[in-house]
Formats: structure tokens, C-alpha cells, sequence
């Protein structure tokens, strides 16, 4: 590669690499309005104290009172205060929180006696004790016995309440602190950031061993796009934690990873083929318990021969041949489509990986690229990223499609849709992996552009739902060359 000056960079065909040009374009390169925020689990700890700090304010009551408090309200601050000044004492009679006004004993406090183990003080083994608040004393190594099974077995440690079976008192975090070891404090303190997950709009990530949390700024609705990507660079989808699906609804991809999963599914279908016919009236699949049985009649009352399909009359004459490619033929199709879209949604996901694998070979490569700027690095970083993400897109459509019903204007009008959009993506991939997006600036800046509107359409029709309604027009042929008027095709 001949030597380029730090913000231009000319090809062979003298086409022209502003910098500029490329920051602007890449902005617009099917990357919507981000709708989340990534947080980490020092920003999480900030946002819960700085709730309990202003629950303690504004209700003027102690920082322990104040968390136990957002941790029965699901850290809504507003809620907080609504239930609190609508009933105070109603909210302190749910929760069991002690009256500040309230006297406590020390009786068992002045003794050193602990509740549980008296014999402690018979052997002169004076433990120190604690109590919730409410003058059950117990020593310190009941109470840690007690917090750390509970800490074993969960987040249930975070509503742990007295001792005493016949007091309902919270446990407050200090005591915690003061009495168990610095590893289940730890184990504590992460199950109280996790806590903060019953905020509306916070959801943890669910890839192993990654701490980090995604705020979702907008209420989830039945319809739109909750594909989120965490700092880890694990893609879910924020609505049902599964992995990201866009543009298909939480259900259809559901109803897709389940089949999918489904170890019987072609098992079943090939039962089907073998042992079972549909019926001719309303297609039901009969298995006939005797081979030789000719006449069936089905649950719908209608009457058939089981060997040729044909309606049963008197002097019926069976046609054997016509069975056989009447009985097996849509249990056979119904086979060979799902395993056509199957393949399809697989092929994309493993070239998908394919692309990660380039887009990784193609950083190290150009870093050891002498005059190579970090425009430059970023620009053909950026289309590799598009292409991962364009194939996830393409792998989900054909899910989407697979439910469509089949030979209607919709379904084929969105097959039109995505063989324009996929026809792109390989020809940008093909430029992408023969290095040629810097050669050819000119023409791997149309490529983009091309392919990013494709695919923003694809995505646009299925997520807004403009196919149901196009797909009922008389003029879909005229919409189609609307749609596709600002497009310029190289």
C-alpha cells in the first residue's frame, strides 16, 4: 500500500478518502438512536445510594430505614414517598419497622446473653451480642451461622428478619457487615446491586460472568426493537433476555428457538410420512391401525379410501400409485421447507461468525499497516461491523419468513425484500474480504450506503408492520418502485 498523508488517501482510480466524508457517513449506517445505557456495577452502587440519601432526607429517617424501604418498593423512589406519606404507619406495619419513639430492652444487652446459646456464659465464652433493633439480643456467631446460610441460598439475604420467631424486624446491612466475613459481605453486597434489577427499567446481563446492566430510557411496548449490546459485546434482547432477534417480535422468535431446539421435530415429521395420510376434506393426518383396511372415515365425516385419497363410492376402484403421491406429499414439504429455512437461518449465523473472525484479522493487519490512519482503520472496522450486523438481521428474516403463509402477495413481497437486501450483503462482503473498500473507496461508499438502506427497509416493513398493509394493496408492483426510488444501485 503506497504511503498516505494523514487525511486523504487517493486509490488507483482516483477516487478520494476524505476523512470528514467518512465520519458522516458511517453515523448513518443502520445505527438507530441508541435507546439504552451500559452500567457497570460502581455506576449501579452510585444510583442506589444516591436513592437512599434522598429517601433518608426527604422521610428523615436513618439510611438502613431508607433501604429497607426501596428494597420492599423496588427501588422506585416515587413509590417511596406516595406510600409513605399516604400511611406512614401503614408502610411501618407492613415492613415491620420499628417507631423511632419506641423504647427497646437491654435487659439481655446488660447480661452478654445470647438467646440461643445461654451455655455460652456458663463456660465463660462471652460473645459479643447484637440485636435488629427491637432488643432481641443475640451473640455474634448465632447471628453469623444464621446470615451466611441465608446469603448461601441467595438473594433472600437481602429481607432477612430477626431471630426471634416471634419478630418480624429487618435486618439491617450493617449488621451484616459487622458480623459475617469480608467473602459473604462481598457475595452480599453483589446481591444487593442485583437488586436494583426491579427497577422497570434496569435488567442485568445474562451472559456469564459479566456484571454489567442495561437501563432501557423507554417503556417497553408490544412492538419495536429491544436488541441491546452490552460492554462484554453480548447481544440480547432486552424484553425477553433472549438472544438479539430484531426484526422478528419476542414470539416469533420464541416459537423459532423452540422448534428449533426441538430434537423430535423431524422425527415426528417423518412418522408422519410413514405412517399417517391426511384427509382429504379437511387434511387431517389418520394413521389406519390396519394396512389393509381401505375404507376411513374421518372425524370431519368424511368418507375416503385410506390407499388412494380418493372419496369412497360404491364399485371404487383404487388407483394404488395416486397415494403415494397424494398421502406423504405435504408432511413432505412441510419437512423440506423448515429445512430449507433452517439451513438458511444457520448459513447466515455461521457466516455471521465468519465476519467476526475477518473484522478481528483485519484490525491486526491494518495496525501493522505503515501510513495507516485511524480514519482509515476506523472506516473498514465500521463496514465489517455493518456486515456482522446485517447477517444477524438476514439469519432472523428467515425465521420471520418461515411463518408467513405461503403464495400470498405478502409473503412474496417480502421474499422480493430480502433477496434485494441479501444480493447487497454479499457483494459488500465480497469487497470487504478482498480488501478493496480502501482501493475502491468510491464504489465501497455506494455499497454501503445501497446495503444499509436495503436492510433499514427490510427491517422497517417487518418491525412497523408496512407489509400487511402494502401486501393488501392492488398496486404493490408501483409501491415497491416508490420505495425503492432513492436508491442507487451500483
Amino acid at each position: 500500500m503506497d504511503h498516505v498523508s494523514e487525511d486523504y488517501y487517493y486509490s488507483d482510480d482516483d477516487n478520494v478518502y476524505d476523512s470528514d466524508d467518512h465520519d458522516d457517513t458511517m453515523k448513518s449506517l443502520g445505527n438507530k438512536e441508541k435507546k439504552y445505557t451500559v452500567l457497570s456495577e460502581c455506576d449501579i452502587r452510585q444510583r442506589q445510594e444516591d436513592c437512599i440519601t434522598e429517601v433518608s432526607n426527604v422521610l428523615c429517617v436513618s439510611k438502613a430505614v431508607a433501604l429497607i424501604l426501596l428494597l420492599e418498593y423496588n427501588w422506585s423512589v416515587n413509590n417511596v414517598h406516595e406510600v409513605w406519606f399516604a400511611d406512614e404507619e401503614k408502610v411501618r406495619k407492613t415492613i415491620c419497622l420499628l417507631d423511632q419513639n419506641t423504647n427497646t430492652p437491654t435487659i439481655y444487652e446488660n447480661r452478654r446473653l445470647c438467646r440461643i446459646c445461654l451455655y455460652r456464659r456458663v463456660l465463660g465464652r462471652h460473645e459479643k451480642v447484637h440485636d435488629a433493633g427491637c432488643g432481641h439480643f443475640f451473640c455474634s456467631l448465632c447471628w453469623k451461622d444464621y446470615i451466611t446460610k441465608s446469603i448461601e441460598n441467595g438473594a433472600g439475604c437481602l429481607n432477612l428478619r430477626c431471630l426471634d420467631p416471634d419478630c418480624s424486624v429487618p435486618v439491617g446491612q450493617a449488621l451484616v457487615k459487622e458480623v459475617v466475613s469480608d467473602k459473604d459481605y462481598g457475595m452480599y453486597l453483589r446481591y444487593l446491586v442485583r437488586s436494583y434489577e426491579g427497577n422497570d427499567y434496569i435488567k442485568f446481563c445474562p451472559a456469564a460472568r459479566c456484571d454489567y446492566a442495561v437501563e432501557f430510557k423507554y417503556k417497553v411496548s408490544c412492538r419495536g426493537n429491544f436488541d441491546v449490546t452490552c460492554v462484554c459485546t453480548h447481544s440480547f434482547c432486552w424484553k425477553c433476555m433472549e438472544e438479539a432477534h430484531s426484526p422478528v417480535d419476542c414470539d416469533t422468535a420464541a416459537k423459532w428457538m423452540s422448534k428449533r431446539s426441538d430434537e423430535n421435530e423431524t422425527e415426528s415429521l417423518n412418522w408422519i410420512m410413514a405412517h399417517c395420510k391426511p384427509c382429504p376434506r379437511c387434511e387431517r393426518q389418520i394413521e389406519s391401525k390396519n394396512k389393509y383396511l381401505q375404507l376411513m372415515t374421518c372425524i370431519c365425516g368424511f368418507e375416503f379410501c385410506y390407499l388412494c385419497l380418493s372419496p369412497w363410492g360404491f364399485g371404487h376402484t383404487c388407483n394404488q400409485v395416486s397415494q403415494d403421491e397424494k398421502g406423504t406429499n405435504k408432511p413432505k414439504n412441510m419437512l423440506d421447507r423448515y429445512t430449507d429455512f433452517y439451513e438458511k437461518w444457520a448459513a447466515n449465523e455461521s457466516l455471521r461468525e465468519k465476519a467476526k473472525g475477518c473484522l478481528q484479522a483485519n484490525i491486526e493487519k491494518l495496525k501493522k499497516e505503515q501510513g495507516m490512519t485511524s480514519s482509515q482503520l476506523s472506516f473498514v472496522t465500521e463496514t465489517w461491523q455493518l456486515i456482522i450486523e446485517c447477517r444477524r438481521v438476514l439469519k432472523w428474516t428467515y425465521a420471520y419468513r418461515y411463518y408467513l403463509p405461503e403464495d400470498e402477495t405478502k409473503s412474496q413481497l417480502f421474499e422480493y425484500l430480502q433477496g434485494g437486501a441479501e444480493s447487497r450483503l454479499e457483494r459488500l462482503y465480497h469487497y470487504a474480504e478482498k480488501d478493496m473498500m480502501l482501493q475502491h473507496y468510491g464504489e465501497g461508499m455506494n455499497l454501503i450506503r445501497v446495503t444499509q438502506e436495503l436492510f433499514l427497509k427490510l427491517v422497517q416493513e417487518v418491525e412497523n408492520g408496512n407489509l400487511d398493509e402494502l401486501g393488501s394493496s392492488g398496486n404493490r408492483d408501483i409501491s415497491l418502485t416508490e420505495r425503492f426510488d432513492n436508491i442507487e444501485v451500483s
